[in-house]
């Protein structure tokens, strides 16, 4: 996927509800989260490392033989276990930085840039033992939140799923070129990630074809082919986003020089005195 970070954005929540959670329960959760994964990074040294964490009192039954027993046959048991337990790890030690970011120790973006570089790393690993390319992983996900989300981010498709459909998205075939890598080479056709920006259907509807005919299989007449349909497709993706961001554009014109009683929506921060009389109210 060409811009998989694109892609994702179109999903990300735009909210933060932060009046839901207590301090209290916020830190020690995260505290205790810290705790659990530091415990389990020294198992993950003990076991792949060699590093003795007295983590095998006398007599104690061991894990011996657990690698044979994970991932089934042909594949590397104890890769798949690495794998797994180090990107828990690792995200622990994101939720270390976090915490120091959180209580005023700074923000440090290369260590960010460090932690997520070692996920990449394990993800790697359990991608090998799995059969399957990072390419792959990205284009399901985004097909799957196209599919959780139809337009763009609500906290009610969030909450209510249809997770036959999901599932079914998940088993399909996505080693051929689908819509998610449409929409990751033309997601920069409107803002992203914004409160009335585009959606994944807006910029790419369902089953747009990349290839919209029959590429001959040898020679020039070829290689034109491959690149007549690569513009039609492109051109059909860039017209569509076009399309809607001149459509919502001058609606929310409209919507917007209204005033704060007569619009449907409260924009973030306004507030009325009092609810509006409606006429049916009357």
């Amino acid at each position: 996927m060409r811009d998989y970070i694109k892609a994702a954005l179109v999903t990300l929540s735009p909210s933060f509800h932060g009046e839901l959670v207590s301090k209290a329960h916020f830190t020690g959760r995260m505290n205790g989260a810290i705790d659990a994964l530091n415990k389990l990074d020294q198992v993950k040294k003990s076991l792949f490392y060699g590093r003795d964490n007295n983590l095998n009192p006398e007599g104690a039954k061991t894990v011996e033989g657990l690698n044979d027993r994970v991932g089934g046959g042909g594949v590397n048991g104890a890769n798949i276990l690495h794998a797994i337990i180090g990107i828990a790890t690792e995200a622990g030690e994101l939720l270390e930085a976090l915490r120091d970011d959180y209580n005023g120790n700074g923000h440090d973006a290369v260590n960010l840039r460090e932690e997520v570089g070692d996920l990449f790393w394990y993800v790697a690993i359990l991608a090998h033992e799995a059969g399957f390319t990072f390419s792959e992983a990205q284009t399901v996900n985004i097909e799957k939140l196209a599919k959780r989300y139809p337009d763009k981010f609500t906290e009610y498709h969030a909450v209510n799923r249809d997770l036959a459909a999901e599932r079914a998205v998940l088993e399909a075939d996505v080693t051929a070129p689908g819509v998610a890598e449409a929409f990751a080479g033309n997601a920069d056709t409107a803002t992203l990630g914004e409160p009335g920006g585009p959606g994944l259907e807006d910029i790419v509807p369902a089953n747009t074809p990349l290839i919209v005919e029959q590429v001959p299989a040898s020679g020039k007449t070829a290689v034109e082919g491959a690149a007549a349909s690569a513009a039609v497709a492109f051109d059909h993706v860039q017209n569509v986003g076009k399309g809607y961001v001149e459509r919502t554009t001058s609606d929310n014109a409209g919507e917007l020089a209204k005033s704060p009683a007569a619009r449907m929506h409260l924009l973030p921060g306004e507030k009325l005195a009092r609810q509006p009389v409606r006429p049916e109210d009357v």
